[in-house]
C-alpha cells in the first residue's frame, strides 16, 4: 500500500469584478487564496475579505470521496444589492495541483490555467434574486491522497465598473476525507506491469480478474480510464512523457502501480 500523503483540496469561488477585463472570467491567473495561488480577489478590489459559512457544498458522502470518482462541487454566493457574482475554481496537494475539473456548463464557466482551474464566462456573472450558483464536476484524485480542503473566496461586486470598496470578497473552506475501505488491500505484487518504464503500449496481468484500469498523473488528475475484458495491449504512446500511476481494480479492492512512459 502506498504511503498516505497528506493532502490539500482547494477550491476558489472568484466572483467577477466589476472591471471589464474580469466580466469574462480572469484568465491570466488562480486567484483562489489557496496556498499555492496565494491571492485571493483583494488583490484586484478595494476590500477587506469577510468569512462566509456554507457556501461550498459537495455530494462527497459523510464517510469520504473515493479515489477516481466524479463528485459535484457548488459554490453559492448571496449578498444584498449585488450587481455581479463570478467565481474561479481549483484543487491541490499541499505541493501541486490535484484531481480533474470537468465543465458541465460551458455557457457560464470555462477552464483556464492548463485546465487546474474554472472561472465564469461572460454570461456566467448574472445575478439572480442577490446571488449567483455554478455547480462543476470534480474527479477526486488517486488512492492515498488523503484529507481534501476545498477553499473559496467570492466577490459580491456592485458593477459600477470600478474596483471600489462597493465590493465585498467573502472567504469560506470545507474540509473532506478519503474514504478508504476495501482500497489498497491488494498487494503490488498481485499485478505485473510490462513493459515499465514503456512507450506505445503496457500490458497488465494477473491471477485475479482485473475490471478496470485508471492512469493518473503524479499529481492525482485521471487522464485515461480502461474498461476491457482485455488489458494486454493498453495503448499509452498518446500520454506526455512522465511519470504515472496505474490504479487497478479487483471487486472493491484497488492497487495502485507507478509507470514511466518515455
Amino acid at each position: 500500500m502506498n504511503k498516505k500523503l497528506l493532502t490539500y483540496g482547494v477550491v476558489l469561488v472568484f466572483a467577477a469584478g466589476t472591471l471589464i477585463a474580469s466580466s469574462g472570467g480572469r484568465i491570466e491567473d488562480s486567484r483562489t487564496s489557496s496556498p499555492l495561488d496565494g491571492q485571493n480577489c483583494t488583490a484586484c478590489h478595494a476590500s477587506t475579505a469577510q468569512t462566509a459559512s456554507g457556501w461550498i457544498s459537495t455530494n462527497i458522502p459523510a464517510e469520504g470521496y473515493v479515489a477516481g470518482e466524479t463528485y459535484t462541487i457548488t459554490a453559492t454566493g448571496t449578498h444584498a444589492g449585488v450587481g455581479k457574482f463570478g467565481f474561479q475554481l481549483t484543487a491541490e496537494t499541499a505541493l501541486v495541483k490535484a484531481g480533474t475539473f470537468i465543465i458541465t456548463d460551458a455557457a457560464r464557466m470555462q477552464l483556464i490555467n492548463t485546465g487546474d482551474a474554472v472561472t465564469h464566462t461572460s454570461a456566467g456573472h448574472v445575478v439572480t434574486n442577490d446571488g449567483n450558483s455554478w455547480s462543476m464536476d470534480w474527479t477526486a484524485p488517486t488512492a492515498g491522497t488523503g484529507e481534501v480542503k476545498f477553499y473559496a473566496a467570492f466577490n459580491a461586486a456592485n458593477g459600477n465598473g470600478s474596483n471600489d470598496p462597493g465590493d465585498q470578497i467573502y472567504l469560506e473552506n470545507i474540509t473532506v476525507q478519503e474514504n478508504n475501505v476495501g482500497i489498497s488491500t491488494l498487494a503490488a505484487s498481485s499485478f505485473t506491469v510490462s513493459p515499465n518504464p514503456a512507450t506505445d503500449f503496457i500490458s497488465i496481468s494477473s491471477d485475479l480478474k482485473i475490471e478496470q484500469v485508471q492512469i493518473l498523473t503524479i499529481a492525482g488528475k485521471l487522464v485515461k480510464t480502461i474498461s476491457t475484458s482485455d488489458f494486454s495491449n493498453i495503448k499509452v504512446s498518446d500520454l506526455t512523457k512522465g511519470n504515472y500511476l496505474l490504479v487497478i481494480s479487483s471487486g472493491k479492492e484497488k492497487v495502485s502501480k507507478k509507470i514511466v512512459i518515455y
